[in-house]
């Protein structure tokens, strides 16, 4: 299957032609890598009530209890994709998507070469290593002399603990501000 022959998404998402999409994919197979939940549901609140999107949260079957706490922190009316979507469909996602926001993973890549701009948080590995690859697209990370580090789990994660929603809000704005 080519990156152009993505799955129909209508039976996942909503159809509102006034409000664009948002995708937030939060998980990851590192710990280390995973920015914490009220983070993410401070984001897809402020994406849904002050920016207009319709939000999905998107991840594996893995994921659905962490996208579970995501949804349900946030106060706002997020879609709950977890483990509800093929990989052709969760490209067919990527590629409706305005805006994706994602930690350092394949979701990021796919969104990336489907020509989405992706906002990419990244605290233990190095974006000049791993992408997002191609123009348009906003990392967000702090910087902190020990990242990156590289290392699957950390007792205290720093990197992406103290990295705010306004942060990545800011990230995001930029994205949108160019693309409007």
């Amino acid at each position: 299957m080519g990156l152009d022959e993505v799955a129909d998404i209508s039976t996942l998402i909503p159809v509102e032609a006034h409000r664009p999409l948002a995708v937030l994919h939060p998980g990851a197979r590192w710990t280390s890598k995973l920015w914490p939940s009220a983070s993410w549901a401070s984001l897809g609140a402020w994406l849904s009530r002050d920016r207009g999107f319709r939000v999905a949260v998107t991840g594996s079957a893995g994921d659905r209890e962490l996208v579970a706490d995501i949804v349900g922190q946030s106060g706002a009316p997020l879609i709950n994709l977890a483990g509800r979507t093929s990989l052709a469909e969760l490209a067919g996602v990527l590629r409706q998507a305005r805006l994706a926001v994602t930690t350092d993973t394949g979701a990021m890549h796919l969104a990336a070469a489907l020509g989405t701009p992706v906002t990419a948080l990244f605290g233990p590995t190095a974006p000049w290593r791993t992408g997002p690859f191609g123009p348009g697209h906003q990392v967000v990370r702090l910087g902190l002399p020990c990242s990156p580090c590289f290392k699957r789990h950390c007792p205290a994660p720093r990197c992406l603990n103290e990295l705010y929603p306004e942060m990545v809000q800011a990230a995001c704005e930029k994205i949108l501000s160019e693309r409007e």
